[in-house]
Order: C-alpha cells, then sequence, then structure tokens
C-alpha cells in the first residue's frame, strides 16, 4: 500500500513538471545550482515558451529576473492560451528590487532546490484549489 502512494506521488511529481516551464536566465544554466530540469521544462528562449505554452497545458511558467523579454504584453499572450497560468519572476535575493506587476509572485534562489520544489507545490496546489470553486 505504502509503495503505491510513492508511485503516485512520484507519476503526480511527473505530471506537475510537466505543467511548468522555466525561462532560464541568458548565461548557462547547467552552471546553476538549482536544479531547474528536475522542476519542468527548461527554455533559454522565448519562442521556445511560446511553443510549449501553445502545445501543452501549462500552469506555471518560472521566469528568471535578467529575462527582459518576459514583459506585460508578452505575460498577456502567454495567458490568452490560458487565463490561468501563473507567471513568477525568481530572483537572487528577498531584497532584490520589486518584480513588475504583470507577475504573478517571487521566488528566491536562496530558497534552494528544495526551497523552490516546495513552493512549486504550494502554488500548483492553490491553483488546484482555486479551479474547483
Amino acid at each position: 500500500m505504502i509503495a503505491k502512494s510513492e508511485d503516485s506521488d512520484k507519476s503526480k511529481s511527473k505530471t506537475a513538471g510537466s505543467r511548468i516551464v522555466i525561462f532560464s536566465g541568458p548565461l548557462d544554466h547547467s552552471a546553476d545550482p538549482i536544479s531547474w530540469d528536475s522542476m519542468g521544462t527548461v527554455a533559454a528562449e522565448l519562442s521556445e515558451v511560446y511553443r510549449i505554452v501553445r502545445e501543452r497545458r501549462i500552469d506555471l511558467i518560472l521566469t528568471d529576473e535578467r529575462r527582459h523579454e518576459m514583459t506585460a504584453a508578452v505575460a498577456g499572450k502567454l495567458r490568452r492560451t490560458n487565463g490561468l497560468i501563473e507567471i513568477w519572476a525568481v530572483t537572487g535575493h528577498e531584497s532584490s528590487s520589486a518584480v513588475p506587476d504583470f507577475f504573478d509572485g517571487r521566488l528566491v534562489r536562496d530558497l534552494g532546490s528544495d526551497g523552490i520544489a516546495k513552493k512549486i507545490r504550494q502554488i500548483l496546489a492553490d491553483k488546484e484549489l482555486l479551479a474547483k470553486y
């Protein structure tokens, strides 16, 4: 019985990861201490983000704060396919400058991989709860 529960959690995690896009920073993300590949689909170019959002149901886009291509207009276009897409900024530190209004929130790299993964689970759980109502 416990094994089934663990398998179920793994499949939920895998499914959740397929609904997440990470719009990585302009630098090589492989040098990043956060294991973004384990959390979702990493996209290095805005055109990739558009393609993925068109092809799949995406619940969450995490955007590196250094990606200046992510503007209010771009966020609006991404949300046209699914108005419930959450777009969060990933910042270096809690004290980073305020994020623009078109972002739904901010994740701080200082949380580390485990902290960010936990926050992602919270965001997705909140979205599922809202979808019920």
